[in-house]
Order: structure tokens, then C-alpha cells, then sequence
């Protein structure tokens, strides 16, 4: 026995379009929710990528840095090896490089020299007795370099008054940055006593 459809047709076509309507926008979101979560694992990765990057370049500035310290002490070396009557008034045959030696053992970390001048004290003044009151003549070693921190600065200035090359160690000055300098330097300036005299065998 057949049927009557008594729903217009015109609501029918309009049940269908909702219910296709639906379903598209379901889709939709399910693709919008899986792109959201592509872009969130895309952007971990970039991030992961970006800090790779970061870690690779402060390693690079630092090796920079350790071999611009290590061209630095070869100059220096070089020059005093070229002056090396400078220091003949030291006793027991210290060469230049003994010398060098001593200040690149007592470098810390990130911290490297820029100048050095020695003081050289007359061999006459230094083997006369001193007026009353003055100082004796000493021979000394100025030196001038960049560090990271205070706390590098005062690790220099230990290490080198544990060399039995000096005599004493005096802190000059700690300033902060210059223009020229990188971010956050200090530049310091220690002066060096030179023990001069070594006892007799």
C-alpha cells in the first residue's frame, strides 16, 4: 500500500542543505583543530631550532674570544722575546717566555690581556741602599686586561700572587665598559712587582 509524502518539497531540500551544512562545518573544525595542532608542534620545533642557533653562536663568540687571547699573548710574547735585555736584571737566567708563562697560568677564564709595559729599575738604584724614608727601587710589570666580572678580576689578581716570579701584586683599577669594549667588560690594571733578587746557592 503506497504512501503520501505530505512534507513539502521546498523543506525538504532545506532539512538537507542544514544537514549538509553541519556536516561540512564539522569537518571544518576537525581540519582547523589538526592545523592548530601542526602549527603548536611547528613552533616547538622553531623554538628547539632557535635555541640550537643561540647556543652555537655564543660557543663560536667564545672560541672567539679564547683564540683573540691567545693571539694576544703571542704578540706579547713576541715583543718582550724581542726586548729580552729588558728583563736581564733578573737573577737566575729568567727568560721571557718563563715570564709569559707565569701571566698565562694566571689568566682566568674569558679574561685576556690588551697591554703590558715593564718598569725597569736602573741596576744601580736597584743594588744601592735606599735613602731613609724613600722605597727601595723595584722593577715591575704593568699589566692591563678585559674580564667578564669582578669575580674573574679577583681570581687574576690570586693566581698571579701565587707566581714566585712576583713579589707582590697590587690591584691598580677595575672600570666598567667602554664603547669599544664588548657588553658587560671590565677593564682592569695590575701592577707586578718582579722578585728581582733569588737566593744564593
Amino acid at each position: 500500500m503506497g504512501g503520501v509524502n505530505l512534507i513539502p518539497p521546498d523543506l525538504l531540500e532545506r532539512r538537507e542543505a542544514r544537514r549538509l551544512s553541519r556536516a561540512w562545518i564539522g569537518r571544518l573544525g576537525v581540519t582547523l583543530a589538526l592545523l592548530g595542532v601542526l602549527f603548536a608542534a611547528l613552533g616547538r620545533l622553531a623554538a628547539r631550532q632557535i635555541e640550537e642557533v643561540d647556543r652555537a653562536a655564543a660557543s663560536y663568540a667564545a672560541l672567539t674570544a679564547r683564540l683573540q687571547s691567545a693571539e694576544e699573548l703571542l704578540r706579547l710574547r713576541d715583543r718582550l722575546a724581542e726586548r729580552h735585555d729588558m728583563i736581564g736584571f733578573i737573577r737566575g737566567e729568567m727568560t721571557a717566555d718563563q715570564l709569559l708563562e707565569a701571566l698565562a697560568a694566571s689568566l682566568a677564564p674569558d679574561t685576556y690581556l690588551t697591554c703590558l709595559s715593564l718598569e725597569r729599575c736602573p741596576p744601580a738604584e736597584a743594588e744601592a741602599a735606599p735613602a731613609p724614608g724613600a722605597a727601595p727601587c723595584e722593577s715591575s710589570l704593568m699589566l692591563r686586561g678585559l674580564a667578564p666580572g669582578h669575580r674573574d678580576v679577583g681570581e687574576v689578581l690570586r693566581r698571579l700572587g701565587a707566581q714566585p716570579v712576583f713579589r707582590g701584586v697590587t690591584l691598580v683599577s677595575v672600570q666598567g665598559p667602554a664603547a669599544e669594549q664588548r657588553a658587560g667588560e671590565l677593564e682592569f690594571e695590575m701592577l707586578c712587582r718582579l722578585a728581582g733578587e733569588t737566593p744564593d746557592d
